[in-house]
């Protein structure tokens, strides 16, 4: 029995890596759409809450006046930088998911924002250009597949005014063994190996700045040894 679990399972793997390989896109928003339905009860690291209480304060820095966050989820940044809103800034929040699961879950867990079902790669119609002061996004590009990524970034650049925060395992700055776990997720999660700061370049953002986020460097905070995460900070004018 033992035998024919293991061979199974070897199977699956296999599979799986073939129906990644050949129908990358698919089977990402199948896994993704399948994995928002239990997201919200998934838990988030100390390592990552101290990522997201770095970034939340960095969006108040610049006082904006609307931030839209892509790739939302379930609403947690924006929750946080309206927590930490000690200013009381008039801030308008604003969160883009193509998940339709999430985005209802996100209406019910921050209350303050406005959501909206929407698929970076084609096209964000019902915002104007420079809308935001501020745009955000945590693991969001690496899932998206290469014929597509220009479009998602192209995207970005028009409606972003001032500011473009966004955090990515960064595949060149990870370490060897980092890196081959980085390629091997490829068949599980459909992850793309992309240079963010290249990426942005070319599609018109400067100031470019890429900074690896010392938490998931320091071993008595990353206890799980979780990969290291990489924020890119770029400026639209």
């Amino acid at each position: 029995m033992r035998y024919v679990k293991f061979v199974q399972g070897i199977l699956y793997s296999k599979i799986r890596k073939l129906l990644f390989w050949a129908f990358s896109d698919f089977m990402i928003r199948r896994s993704w759409l399948k994995r928002g339905k239990n997201y919200i009860n998934e838990g988030i690291s100390d390592t990552y809450r101290l990522m997201y209480d770095m970034l939340a304060n960095l969006c108040l820095k610049e006082k904006p006046k609307k931030i839209l966050e892509y790739g939302c989820g379930y609403g947690y940044l924006l929750n946080e930088i309206f927590l930490k809103n000690s200013d009381n800034l008039n801030i308008e929040y604003v969160g883009i998911d193509y998940s339709p699961i999430q985005i209802e879950k996100a209406k019910k867990f921050f209350k303050g924002g406005n959501f909206f079902v929407y698929d970076l790669t084609k096209g964000i119609h019902q915002f104007k250009d420079g809308e935001f002061d501020i745009v955000v996004g945590v693991d969001v590009l690496m899932y998206i597949q290469p014929a597509l990524i220009n479009n998602a970034i192209s995207n970005l650049f028009k409606i972003c005014k001032n500011k473009l925060f966004l955090v990515e395992y960064y595949y060149k700055y990870l370490s060897d063994k980092k890196k081959e776990d980085y390629r091997e997720a490829h068949f599980s999660d459909g992850r793309c190996i992309y240079d963010y700061a290249e990426l942005l370049t070319k599609h018109g953002f400067k100031k470019i700045n890429t900074v690896p986020i010392e938490f998931f460097t320091d071993k008595m905070i990353n206890i799980q040894d979780e990969m290291a995460q990489t924020l890119v900070i770029a400026e639209k004018e």
